[in-house]
C-alpha cells in the first residue's frame, strides 16, 4: 500500500536552515518514510533564526502485512498471553483456557479491541471473558476451539467474529459465525446494527443466534432456511422488519419474544 500526502509543517529552528540538515532531521522523525524537503527561511532575529518551512513529503507507508509490535506479555500456570500495539490480546494454551482473577493484562483492559483464541485453545467460558472486556469489537477463533458447551457469546460491543482457516467446526462470513459448511447460522455479533440478510444456503438459525442484538433493525431470511431455533431473535428490541422465506417449517419457542 502506498499513499502520498502534502503536509505543511511549521517549525521554529536554530541553525537548521540548510536542506541537508533538514533532511537529516526528517530522517530521524519519519523512520518509515522517504522525504524530500525544500527549506526556505522567511524571517530571522538577531539571536534565533525562525524559519517558516514548507515541506513536500512523499510518504511510503509501512507494509500493511507487517507484524504488530508486542508491548506486553506474560504467562500463568494455565495459559500465556501477549498484547500488541494494535489492541490485540492473544491467548494460548493446550486445552481449556481457564482465566482466573487477578488478570496479568488488567492494565490494558480499556485498550483491548481484539481477542484472539490461539490454535491450542479448545474450550473457554467466552461470555465471562468478553463480558469483562467491554470494548472488544473483534473475536478470532483458533483451529481447535469448540463453543458447543459455551453459552451465548455475550459481548455488547462485539461486531466481528473471525475464524482461522483449518477450523473443522466453524466458518465466518462478513463477521457472522456459521457452521463449517455454512448451513447453520450460529452467532450474530451483538454490537451490530441496521439491516442484515442471511446468505442463501443457510438451513437453520440456531438457538439464540440473534438473541439480545439490541440494535438490529431488519433481517431477511432466505428461502433455504427451514428452522428458526428457540429464542433466535429474543430481546431484539429494535427489530421492526422481518422478511421470511417460503420454506420455514419450524419456529422455536420465544423465537421473536421481547
Amino acid at each position: 500500500m502506498h499513499f502520498s500526502s502534502q503536509i505543511p509543517i511549521f517549525a521554529d529552528v536554530t541553525n537548521q536552515n540548510s536542506p541537508t540538515a533538514m533532511k537529516k532531521l526528517l530522517s530521524s522523525l519519519f523512520t518509515t518514510a522517504t522525504a524530500t524537503a525544500t527549506v526556505t527561511a522567511t524571517a530571522a532575529t538577531t539571536t534565533v533564526l525562525t524559519a517558516l518551512i514548507a515541506l513536500s513529503l512523499t510518504l511510503t507507508a509501512c507494509d500493511p502485512e507487517s507484524e504488530p509490535v508486542v508491548i506486553d506479555k506474560g504467562a500463568t500456570e494455565h495459559y500465556s498471553w501477549t498484547f500488541t500495539d494494535d489492541g490485540t490480546l492473544t491467548f494460548n494454551c493446550d486445552g481449556i483456557l481457564s482465566i482466573g482473577y487477578p488478570y496479568q493484562w488488567e492494565e490494558h483492559r480499556e485498550d483491548i479491541k481484539t481477542v484472539v483464541l490461539g490454535d491450542g485453545v479448545t474450550t473457554v467460558f467466552i461470555s465471562q471473558l468478553l463480558g469483562y472486556l467491554e470494548g472488544v469489537t473483534t473475536l478470532v477463533l483458533g483451529k481447535k476451539i469448540d463453543l458447543s458447551e459455551s453459552a451465548r457469546i455475550n459481548a455488547s460491543s462485539l461486531t466481528d467474529i473471525k475464524v482461522v482457516s483449518g477450523n473443522p467446526r466453524y466458518s465466518s462470513v462478513d463477521g457472522v459465525l456459521f457452521s463449517k459448511y455454512k448451513t447453520e447460522l450460529l452467532v450474530f455479533p451483538m454490537g451490530r446494527s441496521g439491516e442484515y440478510t442471511i446468505p442463501e444456503g443457510v438451513r437453520a438459525i440456531e438457538t439464540s443466534a440473534f438473541s439480545e442484538c439490541y440494535y438490529l433493525e431488519s433481517v431477511t431470511i432466505p428461502n433455504s432456511v427451514t428452522t428458526i431455533g428457540d429464542g433466535a431473535f429474543h430481546y431484539c428490541f429494535s427489530l421492526t422488519k422481518v422478511t421470511v422465506g417460503t420454506s420455514i417449517v419450524r419456529i422455536g419457542n420465544y423465537a421473536f419474544s421481547t
